[in-house]
């Protein structure tokens, strides 16, 4: 702290973390007394200190995962803070007790998914927790919450029971099956690895992959557990990986590049300059989005070596999926809507107005996915909402 006018240094305070990736995150002064907030979200309390002296004053002991944001109201006697697991808190800053919780606020989605036979909706929410939607009814199935673990990507198996939790970046080395029906935890693959942004099943269920936050990819077979052979990209952030019908191929994406694996060799196939890959259902072509040229697309045959056509930024869309029949391509943007494409003519025929960015002044959707039988389009955005439309043909 800084006396802001003299820019004299102020007593300097150091807290102990559990974690170096936890720790002070959040702090707020109080406005009628000379009082510093702060947080620490690894052991899940909050603590005042003199702002003078740096002492501590008291310290207040949230429940599991709800320190990752505070606030006092004006005249300084209520204390507020949040973090994933969905609720609120509200505590009387002079005794410290815990005047009131609001439930039902869940933290913004990570990922979305489908089950194969397209009856369930599974959203993942930072926090973390899993939700479980009827996909006929909207209204909730099940939720679990994994413990602490900040589940980033998923994948279903196509059992349509198992499903693949992909724990973030940076802080974990494992990445685990779920089992849907019953909540339990089944193999967990752990190794030094340096957390995943990504994770896919094969076509057939046996071969599972995973993309690290340092350039890996690692492939393991589902049955046994075994680390079938590691892909060493030499980047950072392998974004997503998806396997080819036949399973002899693997495409990978991270901040800069598009690339497609042998899987038999661990060799480089393609590469291309492109940032995000949507592939059509039977691996003939794909549509791919470059943002590093401020968002030009290429429309590709998957043999070819040149695209098939180039659409210059000022119709930039950010693509998500191919319909399941291959014929239409759904994405976001421009303008907070959704827009079809024509796979063939590559051309949009319809547009759909963004409802997440009504509903929400500083989001839109961010994910969208055909249900399996193509008559559904889901969106999902930052606001926890999951939006369920007719899709045009």
């Amino acid at each position: 702290m800084w006396e802001l006018h003299t820019n004299h240094e102020k007593p300097t305070i150091e807290i102990e973390a559990t974690s170096a990736l936890h720790g002070v995150n959040t702090i707020v002064f109080s406005p009628t007394d000379n009082i510093l907030v702060s947080n620490n979200s690894g052991d899940d309390v909050i603590q005042f200190w003199e702002v003078e002296t740096g002492k501590l004053l008291k310290t207040i002991n949230s429940p599991e995962d709800t320190t990752h944001h505070l606030a006092i109201s004006p005249d300084g006697k209520t204390l507020t803070n949040a973090g994933g697991n969905g609720t609120i808190q509200f505590w009387d800053v002079a005794t410290s007790k815990s005047k009131l919780t609001l439930n039902g606020y869940a933290e913004m989605f990570r990922d979305m998914a489908y089950s194969p036979d397209g009856s369930t909706i599974v959203t993942v929410s930072s926090g973390p927790s899993l939700h479980l939607w009827d996909a006929n009814t909207g209204k909730l199935k099940k939720t679990y919450y994994p413990g602490k673990i900040n589940i980033t990507y998923i994948d279903y198996a196509p059992d349509g029971v198992t499903l693949a939790c992909g724990p973030g970046p940076y802080e974990y080395d494992t990445l685990f099956l779920l089992n849907t029906e019953t909540g339990e935890i089944g193999r967990i693959f752990q190794g030094d690895y340096e957390g995943f942004e990504s994770v896919a099943f094969s076509s057939d269920g046996k071969m599972l992959a995973g993309g690290d936050n340092g350039g890996n990819i690692y492939l393991w077979d589902v049955d046994t557990g075994a680390t079938i052979k590691v892909i060493d990209w030499g980047q950072d952030f392998v974004r997503m990986v998806a396997f080819s019908p036949d399973g002899e191929t693997l495409v990978s994406t991270n901040d800069s590049e598009i690339c497609f694996w042998n899987i038999n060799t661990g060799k480089a196939v393609k590469t291309i300059t492109a940032t995000s890959i949507a592939i059509s259902p039977e691996w003939d072509k794909f549509v791919c989005v470059n943002w590093i040229k401020g968002g030009t697309t290429q429309f590709w045959n998957m043999g070819d070596d040149e695209p098939v056509r180039t659409i210059e930024p000022e119709a930039k869309t950010y693509f998500q999926e191919y319909s399941p029949d291959g014929k239409t391509i759904a994405g976001t943007g421009p303008r907070e809507t959704i827009s079809i494409w024509d796979a063939d003519t590559f051309e949009v025929f319809h547009i759909i107005t963004d409802e997440h960015k009504k509903s929400s002044r500083s989001e839109r959707a961010f994910f969208v996915r055909y249900s399996p039988d193509g008559r559904t389009i889901a969106t999902a955005g930052w606001d926890s909402t999951v939006l369920l439309w007719d899709a045009p043909r």
